[in-house]
């Protein structure tokens, strides 16, 4: 996996001095998480940035892949678990978790249909 970055942002420090990492997404809309257990490298090479530029990178990079202080993070995958929750929403979930039951209300358990985890 990877991500474009300036050279001199600060989380190139700190993969620098750990380069343990982890990538998390969640769409809200269809209560899907996936989290990414990893390990990222700085790669400085301008071919490879031009092998993997986008036209949407142009939005953060606007000088395109000439920009000169242009940087990529690796990201090598060691572990990955999925997660996908069918009825409740994402609302539902945080509030399960964040809110103290009182005896009045009834909060459920969340109770996840699928998950999956997966280690290289």
């Amino acid at each position: 996996m990877w991500f474009v970055t300036n050279a001199d942002d600060p989380k190139v420090e700190e993969i620098a001095a750990n380069p343990q990492v982890n990538v998390c997404y969640g769409s809200p809309s269809h209560d899907d998480f996936v989290s990414l257990s990893s390990k990222a490298e700085i790669v400085k090479d301008r071919k490879k940035i031009e092998g993997l530029w986008n036209d949407h990178l142009n939005d953060w990079f606007p000088d395109g892949p000439e920009t000169s202080d242009l940087a990529l993070i690796r990201v090598d995958v060691h572990e990955a678990e999925y997660w996908k929750h069918h009825s409740r929403g994402v609302k539902g979930a945080v509030r399960s978790l964040f809110t103290k039951k009182s005896e009045e209300e009834n909060h459920e358990k969340i109770t996840w249909e699928e998950h999956v985890a997966v280690t290289s």
